[in-house]
């Protein structure tokens, strides 16, 4: 009886994971097998919990698999999911905005771009645009489509002040954040609208903001820095963003709840690729969250986080080995858990899927770029490509390894529950790695 093509690489994939659980691990042509058992063994990884599983990606032969089925806290390891949501569902280029137009108005509905203003992407082109458009038209923009918390499920309400936890929004602009820097040429604030005459402060050493306003503080050690840098995350953000709007483009934008059109038109504005590689190179909480409500609006016509992430894991990975609990698009809450094995599903998805070239670009690579510059160095090339994600207690890395030999391999680490520092567990989890890449 014949398969369609869907069937067989599910049962493929489904094959491969439980033999992993179950069989003696292979050893390779050398005569040498990594003994996953060790792992407890080891003094930085004895206080926690931790999960490794390797395969080749050519023979599918699963190199070894210690704890691959059992649950983790995967931080920042949830980027690899929400990279695949936007290859699958996104064009070459993120959507601006949707927009429909009459002689008299024009409307535009947002779709959660982040790069609007943005200091790394530079796209300006947007608010030229917008501006052409207010020269003989009202322009009108409307939420009717969005659903949004400012911050996900269960993320820390403290760490409102920390760069890492900007608010999510349907109409980012400058990455819905005040930068501030100090250097030879003066103090610059983007925007500086938000943050206006701050209060100097002797009990801080870096810039702090009220919970629930934009009065922000700057310490008074400030002005003996020679240079000094910092990104804070401003509240209101949905707001505060449209009268940022309105004085960008130096006219009126009138809010007004009508229903997204059916025939409404797109506005692009970046590569698409050049979005993700800055997600997962820097590991950007803020990219991350907006590009997968980007996904769900191609597949929804809403922004929504808790429904984008239902409908993408109905539609997009329902044939992962075990069911991930997805909280939301960067890995800052708790409540996302996954198993190295569907990790490791997912990656094989990916690279079965698009081209090396295109995968290997988007990610960290270790001793060169991104968050894995300083792991793994000392190589002749690049030999890693893959993403960390930590937090206290917590360090993983998952991505593709390249052996000695030549062979291709796909990795999920992951350790959870430790007392030791995670520079402590990154070091381990780069002696492993390395160990295998030298004896495979």
């Amino acid at each position: 009886m014949a398969f369609p093509e869907n069937i067989k690489y599910s049962i493929f994939i489904c094959l491969y994971i439980l033999i992993s659980s179950c069989a003696v691990q292979k050893k390779s042509v050398i005569g040498y097998h990594f003994q996953a058992s060790k792992l407890d063994t080891l003094a930085s990884l004895r206080s926690g919990f931790s999960g490794l599983m390797v395969c080749d990606l050519k023979t599918n032969e699963v190199i070894t698999s210690y704890n691959a089925h059992k649950y983790f806290v995967p931080a920042s390891n949830i980027k690899l999911f929400t990279t695949y949501a936007c290859l699958k569902t996104l064009g070459d280029s993120l959507e601006a905005f949707r927009y429909k137009e009459n002689d008299s108005t024009f409307t535009f509905w947002g779709t959660a771009d982040p790069t609007l203003m943005h200091p790394f992407f530079e796209n300006t082109e947007i608010i030229d645009f917008l501006k052409e458009k207010a020269k003989s038209k009202k322009l009108i923009y409307s939420t009717a489509h969005v659903d949004l918390r400012r911050y996900g499920r269960g993320w820390m309400w403290d760490d409102f002040s920390d760069y890492y936890q900007a608010e999510i929004t349907a109409f980012p602009i400058f990455g819905n954040i005040v930068y501030f820097k100090k250097d030879s040429l003066g103090i610059k604030i983007l925007p500086d609208s938000v943050m206006v005459n701050p209060a100097v402060s002797d009990r801080i050493n870096s810039i702090k903001r009220k919970e629930t306003d934009n009065i922000f503080e700057i310490p008074k050690t400030l002005e003996y820095k020679e240079t000094f840098e910092q990104e804070i995350p401003y509240y209101n953000a949905s707001k505060v963003n449209m009268t940022l709007l309105q004085k960008l483009i130096g006219d009126t934008v009138i809010q007004h709840n009508i229903p997204l059109d059916d025939y409404a038109l797109s506005k692009y504005s970046c590569p698409l690729d050049t979005v993700i590689r800055r997600m997962l190179q820097v590991s950007d909480n803020m990219l991350a969250e907006h590009l997968l409500l980007a996904a769900g609006m191609v597949l929804t016509d809403s922004l929504s986080t808790d429904y984008t992430i239902n409908t993408v894991k109905g539609s997009l990975m329902k044939n992962l080995p075990s069911q991930v609990f997805w909280a939301d698009g960067s890995g800052l809450s708790r409540y996302n858990r996954c198993t190295p094995a569907s990790i490791i599903a997912l990656l094989i998805k990916m690279y079965s899927e698009y081209p090396e070239s295109r995968i290997f670009s988007l990610m960290p690579k270790g001793g060169d770029i991104g968050t894995l510059q300083t792991v793994f160095e000392g190589q002749p090339k690049p030999f890693i490509y893959a993403k960390s994600g930590s937090m206290t207690g917590v360090y993983n890395l998952s991505g593709y390894l390249i052996t000695n030999s030549g062979r291709k391999m796909v990795f999920s680490f992951m350790n959870n529950n430790f007392e030791g520092k995670v520079s402590e567990i990154r070091k381990t989890v780069e002696k492993i790695l390395m160990e295998i890449r030298m004896n495979y």
